[in-house]
């Protein structure tokens, strides 16, 4: 079974009781949210003798930090969520097993402004787990 975006989004949630989180979309009057988006292109990694002999899956997801019109919070609260999934390794979401969080960027990428002033930064990560056997 694929694990879903909205279960990385629960584990967010449980992360950080106090962000507002949203899967696939932002709630743009909300000044200080985060929306998790299932993007990128992580590729299929496919073992020797086809998927009965993968045991991993990888889930390429974008997190879009949407916080105050203050570049220093925005950028307080992008580190915290990095610094949260940096290096994390063997914990559980949902039931599946994470086997690493991968992330894809050196630290999380600010990505301007939106239309109502709101600054945004972008985190992206591949959160490699592993996979039900069939």
């Amino acid at each position: 079974m694929i694990m879903k975006t909205t279960e990385f989004t629960q584990y967010l949630k449980d992360l950080f009781p106090l962000a507002d989180f949203y899967t696939g979309m932002i709630n743009k009057s909300n000044p200080k949210c985060v929306g998790v988006y299932a993007k990128g292109r992580a590729g299929s990694e496919l073992a020797i003798g086809g998927v009965v002999n993968t045991s991993s899956n990888i889930l390429p997801i974008s997190l879009l930090i949407h916080w105050t019109e203050s570049t220093t919070l925005c950028e307080t609260m992008a580190n915290d969520i990095y610094d949260a999934l940096l290096g994390q390794y063997d914990f559980t979401i949902a039931g599946r097993r994470v086997i690493s969080v991968k992330l894809l960027d050196s630290c999380p990428v600010d990505v301007s402004r939106d239309a109502g002033n709101i600054v945004e930064m972008v985190i992206r990560a591949n959160i490699i787990y592993e996979r039900e056997v069939i």
